[in-house]
């Protein structure tokens, strides 16, 4: 399965918790000190008598307890701090500070998510800071606004704002904070699936923050680099950006941002084909965070510990780790990467035989996909409902979701999903034996190889063209092709592919009457398959996954060859 884009990126600007002196425990010693000095300062400036020292003293001491409470995560406390004041600014008609508290407000409720709340805040931190000749707190307004629409998908009017802050921090030469901007812009286009777009913006962003040798800022420039090309395909490219990444958060102590390196290295391993990779990163990846404290990237190293378990055929241990994320996204109200789970566990089901349950987790994710955009999710949905389709001998249905898969990643720049399609598309046509459709759908998979593509992918266009090519009695190439899709699916550790190769190898032997050579490819097939019966957390699943047409044709052919060769 593929991954949506809207949570491993990250926008500039962020700042994660700094552990303190001496490790947690000195971080929550620090905690406590700080906590103790704030609250003894706000008593200590509401004995003052009344006058401007109060007030400005109050004033110091709000901003100060809602910067110490946000770094903390608490954001209800934090927002509590700023409205205080806020309430102050106003009562004293101080310009300065009532902008001030607009814009920290702002910032929390976008956090919180408040999105209402927050937006009127920062376009009232806008309009003072104009009031007030304030260019370049003009751009910070404009750069937070471009934040609070981009987390609501509303993608050109966050473009438009971070445009503009843009502009005033190129004018007046604050580097530091263009660098952070660009970095946003290049998001936004992401979310939009103009890819190459963002590798434009993140390229530049990225260029800045070396030269001005910001190592947290040119970690988040790599992490976005490497996570956009491994959403078109260029693996390697992104696996050396994710590492780069990933050295200087270790370097600088960022645990936050280190999660998200791992998470997208576990993302860039899995759609590559290099499952033991992705496990081993993911299960990094949610170590530290939990050790942290932080859920924010628990979802997709969930799915792809998930996936890549499901892909080396241990399903139950898949479908408990699928079954955690989904749980953890319905808690959040975190629809794109819930779309996301429900898709992964209908592929499950579908690939053990359990078709109530992949019924039932497609329903849920096309009713969750409504309220989310993002071409990449819904083409991957209407790949699976045509092969939901084809399971029932639905074949007009079919063909009905993968002309509309093709219709959402037509124009996108998600490579390997439209590769996946054509493949997909391939794959479902050989059921119908429409031979004069194949040789066409061949034709496309082979003008789409010109781009990236994934060893997975690979593997499976080779099984493909081995079963086209065997189907039009071309059995010399079928076997050629059979075997280098099997040398592959091996060295990618994928049972599914594995054992059907083998029967597709004695399939072509048969034809050829060599039952020596059928015979023990079936057997080999076979021995995959037993290897399987121990990954399934009950004997009804085990029972349900073999019940399988295609497995009992195998079975059935083992006993023909048997015979034949006794006699």
């Amino acid at each position: 399965m593929g991954i949506p884009s809207r949570r491993r990126w990250a926008l500039g600007g962020g700042h994660p918790p700094s552990p303190g002196r001496g490790g947690e425990a000195g971080a929550k010693e620090d905690f406590k000190t700080e906590n103790w000095y704030l609250d003894r300062s706000l008593k200590w400036a509401q004995k003052l008598p009344a006058g401007s020292c109060r007030n400005s003293q109050l004033l110091e001491i709000f901003r100060a307890r809602g910067n110490f409470f946000g770094k903390q995560g608490e954001l209800e406390r934090a927002i509590v701090e700023y409205s205080s004041q806020l309430k102050l600014a106003k009562k004293l008609k101080n310009l300065h500070e009532e902008a001030d508290a607009c814009i920290r407000l702002g910032n929390h409720l976008r956090q919180k998510p408040d999105y209402p709340k927050a937006e009127e805040n920062l376009k009232k931190a806008l309009a003072l800071f104009e009031t007030l000749g304030q260019e370049l707190k003009c751009s910070y307004a404009h750069n937070n606004l471009g934040a609070t629409y981009a987390h609501q998908q509303r993608i050109e009017e966050a473009l438009f704002h971070y445009t503009q802050a843009a502009e005033i921090q190129r004018r007046l030469g604050d580097t530091k904070k263009l660098a952070s901007t660009l970095n946003n812009i290049g998001v936004a286009h992401m979310m939009a699936d103009r890819l190459q777009d963002g590798v434009r913006f993140f390229r530049e962003a990225l260029q800045l923050n070396r030269k001005l040798d910001e190592k947290e800022q040119t970690a988040l420039c790599l992490n976005n680099l490497g996570f956009i090309l491994a959403q078109r395909g260029e693996f390697d490219g992104s696996k050396t950006l994710l590492l780069e990444a990933l050295e200087i958060n270790r370097q600088i102590g960022s645990q936050k941002w280190e999660v998200l390196n791992l998470e997208n290295l576990a993302i860039a391993a899995y759609r590559s084909g290099n499952y033991p990779e992705a496990i081993r990163w993911a299960l990094s990846g949610l170590e530290i965070s939990e050790k942290i404290n932080y859920r924010g990237n628990h979802l997709s190293l969930l799915s792809s510990l998930g996936g890549s378990l499901k892909a080396q055929g241990q399903y139950a241990e898949a479908e408990k780790y699928l079954f955690r994320g989904l749980v953890l996204a319905e808690e959040i109200h975190d629809q794109p990467n819930e779309v996301l789970l429900h898709l992964e566990m209908a592929e499950l089901s579908l690939l053990v035989n359990n078709l109530a349950t992949a019924e039932k987790n497609a329903r849920h994710a096309q009713e969750k996909i409504k309220s989310v955009s993002d071409a990449s999710l819904q083409g991957q949905l209407f790949m699976l409902l045509a092969k939901q389709a084809a399971r029932m001998g639905k074949m007009l249905e079919m063909e009905k979701h993968l002309d509309k898969a093709e219709k959402v990643l037509e124009k996108s720049e998600y490579f390997p999903e439209r590769h996946r399609l054509a493949l997909e598309r391939l794959e479902l046509m050989t059921l119908e034996n429409k031979t004069e459709k194949i040789e066409d759908l061949l034709c496309g998979v082979r003008a789409l190889s010109a781009a990236p593509i994934s060893p997975t992918l690979s593997c499976k266009r080779l099984f493909l063209e081995a079963q086209s090519a065997f189907s039009s009695g071309q059995r010399e190439t079928a076997r050629t092709q059979a075997a280098q899709a099997l040398e592959l699916a091996y060295a990618l550790s994928e049972p599914e592919r594995i054992w059907r190769l083998h029967h597709l190898q004695a399939k072509i032997w048969m034809e050829e009457k060599n039952y020596q050579k059928a015979f023990f490819e079936l057997q080999k097939a076979a021995q995959v398959l037993e290897s399987l019966k121990n990954n399934f957390d009950t004997e009804e699943n085990s029972a349900r996954y073999f019940q399988d047409p295609e497995k009992a044709n195998l079975l059935a052919e083992i006993r023909k060859v048997a015979e034949v060769l006794a006699q």
